[in-house]
């Protein structure tokens, strides 16, 4: 389970707001990639309340249960951001370098300039504000479940959406990711206009 010990220690070391930061639909084959940015407060973060155990690494929940975590993470949150990165963009650049422009419009658009990012995975970016790369921090750090969660919630509800426009491939279903069906949709249906065409499946 996830804890605020990470957080903890930088509040130790004179910081004062500590983003998490996570990402969703990373391995995906269409659609775009979603990334969120949860900054909690800091007396919540030296005083948790017992019912934040609901708070974990996304792909643990259910949907159900991912759709309570996230009202839940929204009222207790100091700060919640989030931005899509498109997939043209995601062929352009690759998925690296589109999470590295996700994380750095999050720190220009939010209103509270964090004092630690919190990054889930080995990234090595360089941001203006310092940051540690954490790896599986979504099962580690309070902050980076947290915006796993959100960033999984919002991108479902996009994928979803997608499906009613793109309905031979199941994006309600599958979100995007190679599934058996998905992979057959694609044999027989080809490309459609938001898929990732430099993802190997997609190219072939």
């Amino acid at each position: 389970m996830p804890d605020f010990d990470i957080e903890k220690e930088l509040l130790l070391n004179g910081c004062e707001y500590i983003a998490g930061i996570d990402e969703a639909g990373r391995g995906s084959l269409a659609g775009p990639l979603s990334v969120s940015m949860v900054v909690f407060p800091k007396d919540l973060i030296l005083d948790t309340p017992s019912d934040f155990k609901c708070i974990n690494d996304s792909k643990k929940l259910t949907s159900s249960c991912r759709e309570k975590v996230f009202d839940y993470i929204k009222s207790r949150a100091f700060s919640c951001e989030h931005v899509f990165i498109d997939h043209q963009i995601i062929d352009s650049v690759n998925v690296n370098q589109a999470t590295r422009l996700a994380i750095q419009k999050l720190i220009d658009n939010t209103r509270i300039k964090p004092d630690h990012l919190l990054i889930d995975g080995n990234f090595s970016f360089k941001f203006e504000i310092p940051s540690s790369a954490v790896k599986k921090g979504d099962s580690k750090s309070f902050s980076i479940a947290a915006a796993s969660i959100i960033a999984k919630v919002i991108r479902d509800k996009e994928m979803t959406a997608l499906s009613a426009v793109y309905s031979n491939y199941g994006f309600d279903r599958n979100m995007g990711y190679g599934t058996k069906d998905h992979m057959e949709a694609l044999r027989v249906h080809g490309l459609c206009p938001v898929h990732r065409i430099s993802y190997a499946p997609c190219r072939k």
